[in-house]
């Protein structure tokens, strides 16, 4: 069997969750969704690097092969379906279009596009989804491939806003407590052992620690929610990874000095006004701009230079008086 990497089976899992909810739509090609065939064949597809909406067949396309689908194989029967194998399919053949049926299981998740079914109709993603070898299915396929290994210190969950959480949160909400796959458990376990805890694998028995570290990053790591995405993960996971902290609000004030000494390319120093700068020094206004673009227009900034100060200082003096009306426009200058 080949082996499929963790990052592509967790990008084609969030793929397979963002159906979640959407309507049935038979004979759709997954814009946005489709029917059971559909579904199935768009995670093939998507494992050999094809379009995922596209119609590639329908359930009779399973019955009447004589080989291969997709890169999946007919198993002999449900017990001689890998327990590894990544992908799994069940079929229950009774004449096609609404009359059959197919759902899967990939990565340990069931999923399907059904008609009503346990109060539920449209596309389903683990909850009541039927599994590879639900009862109802008399014919099993599946894809000689298993999930591959975590690189070491890679967030475990798929990429699209999954997080561990609470059990009460959304299906990117991973618990420990709602039977998600073991490789999302492990996961949980790798986390609590990196902090030192018992690997119990529930969340909510690390979230008071996670609270507290991310408390302690100042906002580097986002809310103080306990909530462990790839930032939370990365600092606790490797620790010797310092956050970046975030950014800090940047005050201006008018500039105290309203002239500066630029030096050309060609060795000469020309006056140029500092506008706007910053309380922690660093100055925007025409000494930001390149020199080679100052020299350009040096002609036209030294001109307007002292009709500009002039200017700041009336308004300067209006401000100290009290008078904050800005009655006086500074002509603009493009350098």
């Amino acid at each position: 069997m080949k082996t499929i990497p963790y990052s592509t089976a967790m990008e084609i899992l969030g793929w397979i969750y963002s159906k979640n909810g959407l309507p049935y739509h038979y004979g759709g090609s997954g814009r946005p969704g489709g029917d059971c065939s559909w579904f199935v064949m768009a995670v093939a597809a998507a494992l050999q690097g094809k379009a995922r909406d596209v119609r590639y067949g329908s359930t009779e396309t399973f019955r009447l092969a004589s080989g291969e689908v997709l890169g999946l194989v007919r198993a002999s029967s449900k017990a001689a379906v890998p327990a590894d194998a990544i992908l799994k399919l069940g079929f229950y053949h009774n004449g096609g279009g609404y009359n059959s049926h197919t759902s899967g299981t990939f990565a340990g998740v069931n999923f399907e596009s059904r008609g009503m079914y346990r109060g539920v109709s449209g596309h389903v993603v683990a909850g009541t989804a039927r599994a590879w070898d639900d009862p109802l299915y008399h014919s099993w396929w599946y894809l000689p491939a298993r999930l591959g290994p975590k690189p070491a210190g890679a967030f475990p969950l798929p990429p699209q806003g999954w997080y561990y959480g609470p059990r009460s949160g959304p299906d990117q909400s991973v618990s420990g407590e709602a039977g998600e796959p073991p490789y999302m458990i492990e996961g949980l376990r790798e986390l609590q052992r990196a902090l030192g805890t018992t690997p119990t694998g529930r969340w909510a028995d690390v979230a008071g620690r996670v609270r507290t570290i991310q408390a302690d990053a100042g906002g580097a790591l986002g809310p103080t929610t306990g909530h462990v995405g790839p930032k939370t993960w990365a600092a606790i996971i490797n620790p010797t990874t310092t956050p970046t902290p975030a950014p800090e609000k940047k005050e201006t004030t008018m500039a105290t000095t309203l002239d500066t000494d630029v030096e050309a390319t060609d060795g000469t120093t020309h006056r140029v006004v500092d506008l706007i700068r910053y309380t922690d020094g660093r100055v925007f206004g025409l000494t930001e701009v390149t020199l080679p673009r100052i020299e350009k227009k040096l002609d036209t900034v030294i001109e307007t230079n002292g009709q500009i100060i002039d200017m700041l200082a009336s308004l300067q003096a209006r401000a100290a008086s009290g008078d904050d009306r800005q009655q006086i426009t500074i002509p603009t200058t493009t350098v």
